[in-house]
């Protein structure tokens, strides 16, 4: 019996929906955009914060730091050399595991067609740690562990069915790799998850023995220049110790730096310091901001569109208050008047589940597109089972809300007597402060939301738009690899490069070339001595040659630019710029004053405008120093700004020398956009959703102030009878929302209040001189679209006859 009583009332529900179409999309839709990217937000807090990385004794991995400080306390950076790696790896405890890896890209030479990929140089225990799995073949054995210098290559499954075409012989081939041969030994298997520790969303290709890292093999780094592409991973089981580990690890890099630089001034008194943080926390660094943020956004949205729900469920109740009093005056009891609107409105929430998850998987792929180098995990992003049983408790959870709402708002024994009465004023309606509690939270919700967005918005466009002090139009970057470099003699490469830039620069497309790297890539810290005041200093320092400045229009403050000559000859002699010149020399000139780089004493000739790039907060201080023309990068200007194609650029290499190949050529707007993408996203995030928000909270009080409107048209007709403008009548209606207006205001500025104590360290930036203008334009915008909400409803009533609006009420 009580299955056949359930069909019936679902069997009426279904019919109910059918009738009223226009009402089931428009809360199928809300439901299904505001709650699919809810469930977008929460996947990603759930990943952070429950779901566990796919790697076994995840909680046992930490990520080792080494950060550096120089003789007076200031920070020099954060990161291995790549001498202090090997040391930590070679000396470690025996009760830990240690493993490295070497993050870089690299061109395969051996295939039909150069192909430029993500690369790894590991020891054997890196997969060891991560418990990766293969389709083929093995992990790299004990004997192509470090110092053996036995090659070997793992690649990813989707480089064997991208350039391999999946076959089943691969592990019978080899890649050439910068002049070495390393024999296929192992095919990831597909479900393997690289940990994010260099750069989110990287996907590398192609894993290779240590010993054949670039710095290995060009003999490069010493123990005071930090090697970006190391990193370093440690697993220990005695996770109650670990201040202990670190501790240990401090002395011993310590021990090796005193070693280093007993007798070196400039390196000296040094400060050391290792730090272990948890893989998990490593990952997300630096982005938890973002992901909360998101979430909290999406949230404030959601919480907006099911205020606009409960009155739209509301209203559809007082519409059936009559089929419900039938129901009441033939028996039905409380319960029964309950599962009934029950059955309804949550037959209708739940037709929603498969477009609430077609919507956030939509979400997933847009997020791992376009957000993945921003948001950790971001390729673990896919609907599971968490993602059906969010969203169905959720449901489950919104349906007996807005039920019982509704249920309050028809009293069981006035029910009863509906049918016995009639006249003006019996039916049931919203009572006014449920009208103004609704409004008031949509205006609390509506104006925390504009504010922090339009904050974060003018933030990022100021950044945006802040001059970097160099043109980087019609500019390209060329980065070339070396195809054999242990087996090509330095000079006859160097004598190669600087041929090929004298090609590139007889291009017809090509208007210069200059062998320098883009300043938006890369700048070194390295200590400098000022020798008259024997006062230290670490700037941030770049190898260029004669061409570099005036490429990128730099202007120049002072002395003069290297020459030619300098840049061969390797001279001792540097420019700097003006953050620099102002610190060796306060009160005087820079010019001819000489400081001790690199254990050499260099003469300062010319200073420089200085740099303001990208999410640099005050212009730090910089050294240029002349490059030999060795390091194969070189910066292209061209005539037009059609795009450079590789290759055509390829060809021009190969007329010239087989030792190189093109590692990658970009625009270097690209990496200026690069620099500037957390602002770009903060854009287009906050104006989304402030429109959005707007958007919703039009709609919500129309269909509220529409509802209180109907009610009132006797009244405003009766208004407009006797003389009244439609001023007068907009004045009217806009004077009852003004309580729930300023609660709403207050609500809000209570709200924001409350989250930027909650997250103060994140939001303390947005309050500057330009809060108050942001305030006010908040203010403004919500009694402008309060205004748009009660002119909207009555409009009908202000264009038509005033005829029209009091017949209304006889109808």
């Amino acid at each position: 019996m009580a299955l056949t009583s359930q069909g019936y009332q679902l069997k009426q529900a279904w019919q109910a929906i059918k009738r009223h179409p226009m009402f089931s999309v428009n809360v199928i839709a809300t439901i299904a955009i505001t709650l699919g990217a809810l469930l977008c937000a929460t996947t990603l807090i759930y990943l952070m914060l429950v779901k566990p990385l796919p790697y076994p004794d995840m909680d046992n991995l930490y990520v080792a730091k080494q950060s550096m400080m120089d003789q007076e306390g200031g920070f020099v950076g954060e990161g291995f050399s790549y001498p202090a790696a090997k040391h930590l790896y070679k000396q470690h405890d025996k009760n830990v595991e240690v493993a490295l890896s070497y993050l870089t890209t690299d061109v395969i030479t051996s295939l039909s067609e150069p192909v430029t990929i993500d690369s790894g140089y590991i020891t054997p225990e890196w997969f060891i740690l991560l418990g990766a799995e293969f389709t083929l073949g093995h992990n790299f054995t004990v004997q192509q562990n470090m110092d053996n210098f036995s090659p070997g290559a793992i690649i990813s499954h989707q480089l064997w069915q991208e350039q391999f075409s999946g076959e089943q012989n691969i592990l019978s081939k080899s890649i050439d790799i910068r002049g070495v041969s390393h024999p296929i030994v192992g095919v990831l298997a597909a479900s393997f998850v690289e940990p994010e520790v260099k750069n989110l969303g990287r996907k590398t290709q192609l894993w290779l023995t240590w010993d054949y890292n670039w710095t290995e093999q060009m003999a490069w780094g010493d123990l005071s220049s930090i090697d970006g592409a190391v990193n370093v991973l440690i697993k220990t089981d005695d996770k109650a110790n670990i201040k202990r580990l670190e501790n240990q690890l401090n002395r011993q890099q310590s021990d090796l730096w005193q070693q280093e630089f007993a007798n070196h001034v400039n390196f000296q008194h040094w400060q050391i310091s290792v730090a272990l943080v948890e893989l998990s926390n490593e990952i997300y660094q630096g982005q938890t901001e973002l992901i909360y943020y998101v979430f909290f956004a999406c949230l404030g949205i959601f919480l907006i569109a099911m205020t606009n729900i409960t009155n739209l469920f509301m209203s559809r109740t007082v519409e059936q208050q009559r089929n419900l009093a039938i129901h009441a005056a033939i028996g039905a009891n409380k319960f029964k008047v309950f599962s009934l609107l029950f059955s309804e409105y949550g037959l209708l929430l739940f037709i929603s589940l498969p477009f609430v998850l077609a919507i956030a998987y939509l979400g997933f792929y847009l997020l791992q597109q376009y957000l993945g180098s921003v948001l950790p995990r971001a390729n673990e992003l896919t609907l599971s089972w968490f993602s059906f049983g969010f969203s169905f408790c959720v449901l489950l959870t919104l349906n007996t809300l807005f039920t019982y709402i509704c249920r309050q708002l028809v009293p069981y024994h006035q029910l009863r007597n509906t049918l016995s009465q009639s006249g003006k004023g019996s039916g049931i309606q919203i009572k006014a402060s449920i009208r103004t509690s609704l409004i008031a939270t949509q205006i609390t919700i509506a104006a925390t939301l504009i504010f922090i967005n339009l904050a974060m918005f003018n933030q990022a466009y100021r950044t945006i738009k802040q001059p970097i002090g160099i043109s980087v139009d019609n500019l390209w970057q060329l980065r070339l690899a070396e195809t054999n470099p242990t087996q090509t003699a330095p000079e006859a490469l160097r004598n190669d490069l600087i041929n090929i830039n004298n090609a590139l620069n007889q291009h017809p497309e090509i208007a210069k070339s200059t062998i320098s790297l883009s300043p938006l890539i890369w700048f070194g810290n390295y200590p400098l001595l000022d020798v008259e005041h024997n006062k230290q200093y670490t700037p941030q320092v770049k190898l260029v040659d004669d061409g570099y400045f005036p490429m990128l229009s730099q202007s120049f403050i002072a002395g003069d630019n290297f020459t030619e000559q300098q840049i061969l000859d390797s001279e001792w002699v540097m420019i700097i710029n003006e953050k620099l010149a102002s610190l060796l020399a306060p009160a005087g000139n820079a010019l001819d004053k000489k400081v001790r780089f690199w254990g050499r004493d260099y003469r300062i000739i010319g200073i420089v405008q200085g740099l303001h790039l990208p999410n640099d907060r005050e212009m730090p201080p910089r050294a240029y120093v002349p490059d030999k023309r060795k390091r194969a990068n070189i910066m292209l200007k061209t005539k037009t700004d059609n795009p450079m194609k590789k290759a055509d650029l390829l060809q021009v290499v190969r007329s010239v020398s087989s030792n190189y190949t093109i590692r990658a050529v970009a625009p270097m707007i690209d990496d200026k956009n690069r620099l500037l993408f957390i602002q770009y996203t903060t854009l287009a995030v906050t104006g989304g959703l402030t429109i959005l928000t707007l958007f919703l909270a039009i709609i919500g009080l129309y269909g509220i102030l529409s509802y209180s409107s109907q009610l009132r048209r006797y009244e405003i007709g009766t208004r407009l009878a006797i003389g009244a403008k439609s001023g007068d009548i907009l004045s009217m209606i806009f004077k009852d929302s003004v309580n729930a207006l300023l609660i709403g205001l207050v609500g809000s500025v209570l709200a924001s209040s409350l989250l930027f104590l909650m997250f103060s360290e994140q939001l303390n930036q947005l309050i500057n001189t330009h809060t108050i203008v942001w305030v006010a334009a908040t203010a403004t915008t919500v009694t402008g679209i309060t205004l748009l909400g009660c002119y909207l409803p009555i409009r009908k009533y202000l264009s038509n006859p005033v005829i029209k609006c009091l017949r209304a009420i006889e109808e």
